[in-house]
């Protein structure tokens, strides 16, 4: 446990003070003892008896260690509860761009909780800012980075120039950290929550209890919120259940619409823009495959993101084949496939002569007769670019829909 500095003090002077009273009623009392004044030192004994007492009570305070004590160094300084889901927000929004899936950032977050309850300023015990970072034994930051990782924080944070506490700085951290070893990596892929928080407790916090199923639901809980959120938009964000004031016993995805107007479609809602993952759009186009199993900056590798990022089960959606192949593998997977326009859906696309290979799309919306695309490597000039672009066409140019509902996590 660690004391408060001005408790300690405030306790120091009270023993001191003590301490003086006493050996001058001492000195009183023995004169008195010795001059044979019985009264005196009568009321000599029953003062400094109570002074003793008082002694005893001060140590007795200085030393308690009870359970109320260590569970208010725990809870203090986390973040409020309107701080936590803003941070946790901006953790998802962060790693879901990265290449995440919502599972393995859901299993990160469930941890950052227990470890800093969201808080980047937070220090291990809430202990000083400035005894906190020259004591490597103590945890800073989201993760509560710690021994070597504590001082290769701070000194990355000194050699960018930044606040240790900067959310942004430790998440880029974080990131990095993830890049060097092929475990971190692996979890934040997974699609089940719970081996995934466990992995992480496991080979990144490794806590002295590694048993921690609350770790584990509070996980539920925030993929319960976040998955399926827009990473631009936070509109079905802030009207989903609140992790930080209630609990959930299934885990499971909420069934709340995520299109920007919120509606009762279940369908995904809308993307909102190119937020295609940064390490697959940098790269050289077919030059690496994603989590999915589709070559980066393809129209099957965005449309597959799409549906990730709005909450669909990876069994869903992973190595559908080329476009022209999505209708009829989506069947097989039990997915609704049909002419019904609706946004949030993919269209789809069959081949032909000139492009047997066929094409999907990411349907933003639909305005009558109108579909509104967002899709990546269409014909620029007669060739594919490999980008980003967005047209409207007739719905009756689109040979498919595909209707990926957003179900609990491993349901079809």
């Amino acid at each position: 446990m660690d004391n408060d500095p001005e408790n300690d003090q405030s306790s120091q002077l009270a023993k001191d003070a003590t301490k003086r009273i006493s050996k001058k009623w001492l000195k009183r009392g023995l004169a008195a003892v010795f001059g044979s004044s019985t009264v005196f030192a009568i009321v000599f004994a029953v003062v400094f008896a109570g002074l003793l007492i008082v002694m005893m009570t001060i140590s007795s305070d200085d030393n308690d260690c009870s359970t109320d004590q260590d569970n208010t160094s725990v809870t203090a300084g986390a973040a409020t509860s309107a701080d936590m889901n803003k941070n946790a927000k901006t953790v998802y929004d962060y790693l879901i761009k990265k290449g995440a899936t919502s599972a393995g950032v859901a299993a990160v977050i469930g941890n950052m909780q227990s470890e800093s309850g969201l808080n980047p300023a937070r220090t291990q015990g809430d202990v000083a800012e400035g005894a906190a970072v020259s004591d490597t034994d103590v945890g800073l930051g989201l993760v509560q980075w710690t021994a070597d990782r504590h001082t290769a924080l701070l000194n990355a944070a000194k050699a960018k120039g930044v606040d240790w506490k900067d959310m942004s700085f430790q998440l880029d951290y974080l990131w990095q950290e993830v890049q060097k070893t092929p475990s971190f990596k692996k979890i934040l892929s997974s699609n089940d929550i719970d081996s995934a928080t466990q992995a992480w407790i496991d080979d990144y916090e490794r806590p002295q209890v590694r048993t921690q199923p609350s770790r584990q639901a509070q996980a539920h809980q925030w993929y319960t919120k976040l998955a399926g959120t827009d990473p631009v938009m936070t509109s079905s964000f802030d009207n989903a259940t609140d992790p930080t004031t209630s609990t959930s016993s299934d885990g499971g995805q909420s069934d709340q619409s995520c299109e920007a107007g919120g509606d009762d479609s279940s369908d995904p809602g809308e993307a909102k823009g190119d937020d295609y993952p940064d390490n697959l759009k940098n790269a050289t186009q077919d030059s690496i495959d994603d989590q999915n199993g589709y070559p980066n900056r393809e129209c099957t590798s965005w449309s597959a993101w799409c549906m990730q990022s709005a909450g669909v089960p990876g069994n869903l959606i992973h190595a559908l084949g080329n476009g022209a192949q999505w209708a009829t593998s989506a069947r097989a997977e039990g997915v609704q496939v049909d002419h019904d326009a609706k946004a949030g859906t993919i269209a789809q696309f069959d081949g032909t002569g000139s492009n047997p290979y066929g094409h999907v799309a990411y349907v933003d919306s639909v305005d009558g007769d109108k579909v509104k695309l967002e899709e990546y490597n269409w014909l620029v000039g007669g060739a594919p670019d490999g980008k980003y672009h967005t047209r409207t066409i007739p719905v009756s140019q689109v040979s498919n829909f595909i209707h990926f509902k957003r179900t609990k996590q491993g349901d079809k």
